[in-house]
């Protein structure tokens, strides 16, 4: 949407009736706060980070910054009462790092550590290094909900609660990441699907 800023659509699904175009049924409708190339929308998931009756909302937008990529967190409170909501909380990557790592490009959220609270994992299978051994390794952040309050207005990945990195070209960790609980104990884990070694 518009030349690749992107934008988010909240289609109520009680107020649908016959539905019509994008524009006539997103309500509210979120835009980037800026138009450069942000791909907007290209992940999204639904979230209980701040411990109302609200479901919250994460956006990806990896085409921000030339491709480094940003996460944009919307109270689910402001959602309800505005029709152009400015995003609350936002999560970047290392301001260290001027790479094309797409951060965003794929989220998750999920109980991982057992608080009320929901936990949101960003990844980002672009990610590489420097040596030609790190290309696409890929990497994904995990970060507490029960630490949101506490979130600075722009978050950087480094004070993300856990990350994961790949260690193989390719690999491409964080893309299409799953929670499930595998062992039964309550808490979901985190999957998180690889290239295999094998050009099959």
């Amino acid at each position: 949407y518009d030349n690749h800023a992107g934008r988010a659509y909240v289609i109520k699904g009680g107020e649908l009736g016959v539905g019509g175009s994008l524009d006539d049924v997103g309500d509210p409708i979120l835009d980037p706060p800026s138009k450069r190339e942000n791909w907007l929308g290209m992940s999204l998931v639904t979230l209980s980070l701040f411990g109302d009756d609200a479901a919250d909302l994460a956006v990806g937008a990896p085409g921000f910054a030339g491709g480094n990529g940003r996460v944009l967190i919307c109270r689910g409170s402001a959602l309800s009462s505005f029709a152009r909501p400015s995003p609350f909380r936002e999560i970047r990557g290392d301001e260290t790092r001027d790479e094309i790592d797409h951060l965003g490009r794929w989220l998750a959220a999920g109980q991982i550590y057992g608080d009320p609270e929901d936990d949101l994992i960003i990844g980002a299978p672009d990610y590489h290094g420097i040596g030609k051994n790190e290309f696409d390794t890929g990497h994904a952040w995990v970060w507490s909900g029960a630490e949101a309050p506490n979130w600075a207005e722009v978050t950087r990945t480094p004070e993300a609660t856990a990350e994961i990195g790949g260690t193989k070209p390719f690999q491409r960790v964080g893309r299409r990441p799953a929670l499930y609980d595998v062992d039964d104990d309550g808490l979901q884990d985190i999957l998180l699907p690889t290239r295999t070694d094998s050009n099959e």
